[in-house]
């Protein structure tokens, strides 16, 4: 019965290991497509006075399961989507979008 119980401790610890790996990667994925995103968003933005370029932060979350990358410009919504005024001039989502497919390639990979 011993010798039964022996292989389930090594079972249930193989899984956490692979636990504790599959973790691993998914932060190590969230974090470079987070910066990826961060730095595409950079490129892509506008400069004036190199305030929206200078506010576009990344903030990791949840352990590193999760991450937001912000522009803390007041006004970098109206620069994204455009006024009546002004056109659009995208740099947060052409850049959340090759995050994105850089994220899944990670994923796929394990």
């Amino acid at each position: 019965m011993s010798r039964y119980i022996q292989g389930l401790d090594n079972v249930i610890s193989g899984l956490r290991q692979i636990e504790k790996d599959q973790e691993k990667a998914a932060k190590k994925a969230v974090s470079q497509s987070a910066y990826l995103l961060e730095a595409q968003a950079k490129a892509l933005a506008p400069v004036d006075t190199g305030y929206l370029r200078g506010s576009i932060k990344t903030h990791i979350k949840d352990g590193g399961l999760s991450a937001e990358v912000i522009s803390h410009a007041e006004y970098s919504l109206f620069v994204e989507y455009g006024t009546s005024k002004q056109e659009a001039q995208q740099f947060m989502t052409p850049a959340y979008f090759k995050a994105k497919e850089h994220f899944e390639r990670l994923i796929e990979r394990g």
